[in-house]
């Protein structure tokens, strides 16, 4: 299908005027394609043609006028702005696919919006590509996230900590609205919005039973918010910039900024340059959300003229629903899918292990299939001094995996479909980053294909499996690219 013959709306900008600013992507000198999602494209029937460069790039507008800026305010490490907003991104609309699909699609590095302050409203090459990359890594390994359909260079050069080439990416959610987005109509004591937002968010959901009963989509968003964690913390994902702002209210994992990946597993890492006090290191995550779902409670105490008591009762079963996500994401990596006494105790031993022993997080884990009938000799190495308390740690689990209902195949299978061969290698990410720059994209493309199927044993992929050097890791810091 042709970009301009598709049925563009913005339905946030007609059902919640209040929620933005209709505006303009600013055109760029010399757009041409650097990514393209062939595959997702093919899904959302669209092509990938002259026209949708020129939509991509900014330097054609739309035929309706719905492309808006969204405004949101946002607790940015504890400390709270009432207006932040769309500095560098643009919602150019939405359009519903065959599947009834209902999409947000956002240009992100398009040009300075009324919400840029002191920025450019620009992004880079490195940082588009690698939120195109990790975005696509997450999908596959299969938590929920915006998806990233293109990236095109601009040909304008981006001042950051040096002087970079610019692009601008394409990303696609099913609604781009943030817990921000409700702090700042709360902050300008409007209860109206914020019950309008909630409403909207409820209808893109499909939960139609609750569109009307915020304390029943609090709960509702909490629940998917701890299993959202529990997803992270199980693949070892660190956001980086657990703010607010970054909190999709759709419970899709969105701003790939600082973000990483554990390599050995040391539970206090942190990668973000920004982040100084580690308020948002790997083990703090699951603290951090329950924080943010209090700013939520606040904003919806306003939204419904309640006091904050009857809201944190609700917040205090955060401890109880994440505990139970965790636990069945962290079962499902030993290979169990039934819940017994003791699966906690067993589960919290092994990262002991894994962090006495200073282990690799992912091989730690995928090699441990291999050792439900004897100990593998390549799991060993990886625990070294600790071996003997590897082994009496296996044991324990061999007989748990005995109690288990299933056949020993069934447990390896789970343990394979939850236990990924490969995670974007922050090494690997910079290394490929860093030649796409330069105009060398091929060892990008092999990474992004590799990344596709994590679950998948691929001799062709097994480069990219490989952890980096302690010297590298003890080293490593991500950046926003704002």
């Amino acid at each position: 299908m042709q970009w301009s013959a598709m049925a563009w709306e913005c339905s946030l900008l007609s059902d919640v005027p209040e929620a933005g600013l209709r505006w303009q992507p600013e055109p760029v000198p010399a757009p041409r394609w650097l990514a393209f999602h062939e595959a997702l494209a093919d899904e959302l029937g669209l092509d990938q043609s002259p026209e949708a460069l020129l939509i991509c790039a900014g330097n054609q507008r739309l035929s309706a006028d719905t492309a808006m800026v969204h405004l949101y305010a946002g607790h940015q490490f504890g400390h709270f702005n009432p207006s932040l907003g769309d500095g560098r991104a643009l919602l150019l609309g939405e359009w519903v696919d065959a599947q009834g699909q209902r999409w947000d699609f956002q240009l992100k590095g398009s040009g300075r919006t009324p919400c840029s302050r002191q920025g450019d409203g620009r992004a880079t090459v490195r940082s588009m590509l690698r939120e195109y990359l990790i975005s696509h890594a997450m999908h596959g390994l299969g938590i929920p996230t915006t998806r990233a359909l293109a990236v095109v260079a601009t040909g304008n050069l981006v001042q950051r900590d040096r002087i970079e080439p610019g692009a601008i990416l394409l990303r696609l959610s099913h609604g781009l609205l943030r817990i921000g987005s409700l702090e700042y109509q709360a902050a300008r004591s409007r209860p109206a919005v914020v019950q309008k937002l909630m409403r909207y968010v409820a209808e893109r959901r499909g939960w139609f039973d609750e569109a009307d009963d915020l304390p029943a989509l609090f709960l509702r968003m909490m629940q998917e918010h701890a299993m959202r964690v529990a997803q992270w913390m199980a693949v070892g994902f660190i956001h980086g910039v657990l703010n607010t702002d970054n909190i999709s209210l759709m419970g899709e994992t969105m701003d790939y900024g600082p973000c990483a990946f554990l390599e050995h597993y040391d539970p206090s890492s942190v990668f973000s340059s920004i982040d100084r006090s580690g308020r948002y290191a790997y083990d703090q995550q699951p603290a951090v959300m329950a924080w943010n779902m209090g700013c939520l409670a606040r904003a919806l105490a306003v939204a419904t003229g309640t006091t904050m008591e009857p809201w944190y009762e609700m917040r205090s079963s955060w401890t109880t629903m994440y505990r139970d996500a965790w636990q069945v994401c962290m079962r499902a990596k030993l290979g169990l899918t039934t819940a017994m006494e003791g699966d906690e105790r067993l589960i919290e031993d092994y990262l002991l292990l894994l962090q006495q022993a200073s282990v690799d997080w992912t091989l730690g884990w995928r090699y441990l299939a291999e050792s439900l009938h004897q100990t593998n000799m390549t799991h060993a190495q990886l625990f070294g001094s600790r071996c003997a308390e590897l082994e009496q740690w296996l044991e324990r689990w061999r007989q748990r995996c005995r109690a288990e209902a299933g056949m020993a195949s069934t447990i390896v299978t789970t343990m394979q479909q939850n236990n990924p061969a490969r995670i974007p290698r922050n090494h690997h990410v910079e290394q490929v980053l860093l030649q796409a720059e330069h105009g060398e994209t091929e060892p990008f493309f092999s990474l992004f294909r590799a990344l596709t199927q994590p679950y998948v044993e691929d001799a062709e992929a097994i480069r990219w499996q490989q952890p980096a050097d302690r010297s590298f890791t003890e080293q490593y810091m991500t950046f926003c690219g704002t």
